[in-house]
């Protein structure tokens, strides 16, 4: 699939590739990156005007591309801990996250490779850590479940289904205890109701006081 890498000064670097087949230019958004695809026989100018035409459109939608800290807090267990070495390493021992990297490694290239530990890192801590506070949180209000998982969800924190299995989005651990708490409950009573009237959120309350103002915070973490 041809392609080209363009730089907008607003944005940065962007993929525009050429695809047989597609009537018309799309934008895509994964993460911080923006990729632009278009009809094979337009020529790549046309994509680079239709981005530049929707800039505000896409820094409205865009997911910036997280900083990473020395020191930084990693889920609820871990840390993260920038080493200067020979080559770009990782060692994760008695939850130290380390990364041993080289002088002059690229910001992009640094973050990414960061990045891509993390997940793992959330996903492991989401498996180990989740499936053993709902059982907490389920005995301490009497709630029943059948079943517990961890997956990556694009939207949602969780789910629960009329089975009263729950899932959780692993990145659910990038939250603090009381939200991740108030994600758990949330999902519990949803084995008891299905919708989200008041006989839910009475409910909610009753288990975790101030659960409206709680869940716009999740939310605008989402």
């Amino acid at each position: 699939m041809p392609s080209k890498t363009i730089n907008v000064p607003e944005i940065g670097e962007i993929n525009i590739s050429k695809r047989r087949g597609q009537k018309t230019i799309r934008i895509s958004l994964h993460g911080s990156s923006v990729r632009v695809s278009q009809p094979a026989w337009l020529p790549y100018s046309a994509g680079e005007s239709f981005v530049k035409s929707r800039v505000s459109w896409v820094l409205e939608h865009i997911k910036p591309q997280e900083n990473f800290q020395d020191g930084q807090q990693i889920g609820i267990r871990h840390t993260l801990k920038f080493v200067p070495g020979d080559s770009l390493k990782y060692r994760n021992k008695d939850n130290l996250l380390e990364i041993t990297y080289p002088q002059g490694t690229g910001k992009d290239a640094l973050n990414k490779f960061i990045s891509e530990k993390v997940e793992d890192v959330l996903r492991k801590e989401a498996e180990s850590y989740l499936p053993e506070r709902t059982t907490q949180l389920a005995d301490m209000f009497n709630f029943k479940f059948s079943k517990v998982s961890v997956r990556k969800l694009k939207r949602r924190w969780g789910s629960c289904n009329s089975k009263k299995q729950i899932i959780f989005n692993y990145r659910l651990m990038s939250l603090d205890t009381l939200h991740i708490d108030y994600v758990i409950l949330h999902e519990l009573t949803h084995t008891v109701h299905m919708n989200h009237g008041p006989d839910f959120w009475a409910h909610m309350e009753s288990v975790l006081p101030n659960s409206k103002k709680i869940a716009k915070t999740v939310r605008r973490a989402s």
